[in-house]
């Protein structure tokens, strides 16, 4: 079902615009290849993260094998994470992150079909306060 939001003067509260780099997607390095990532600013920073330009890196499959104890564990992951937001901090303007808070980090996988939903579909999303941490 559709969902209604409102919400006003949010966009673009921690660096003064709502796409950042003024690009709906960007590439990073995060150690071991590239990830498209969307940089966007709605009332806080986020790095939304194609999961499949990262995990199978690192092993896995999908988005799902990803719970808390799994990303809290996986120290190269969390590594190549915070590589990734560190990355998106500095590109968005918001200088070096190192010890704080923001911007987020989020991996979302493809929209998978969902039955008896038309034109719907499920996305899987991680989010992390700060990789390591999530």
């Amino acid at each position: 079902a559709p969902v209604g939001l409102a919400s006003v003067g949010v966009a673009g509260s921690q660096t003064g615009k709502l796409l950042p780099t003024a690009s709906p997607v960007d590439v990073l390095d995060f150690g071991l290849g590239h990830a498209e990532v969307t940089l966007v600013d709605f009332a806080r920073a986020l790095v939304i993260v194609n999961a499949v330009d990262v995990l199978p890196k690192f092993g896995y499959t999908s988005l799902q094998q990803i719970d808390l104890d799994t990303a809290q564990a996986d120290t190269k992951l969390c590594d190549a994470l915070e590589t990734l937001r560190r990355q998106a901090s500095q590109v968005m303007g918001m200088g070096d992150c190192s010890g704080k808070d923001a911007p987020k980090l989020g991996l979302v996988s493809p929209a998978e079909a969902v039955p008896d939903v038309p034109r719907g579909g499920a996305l899987a999303f991680r989010y992390f306060v700060n990789p390591g941490r999530a």
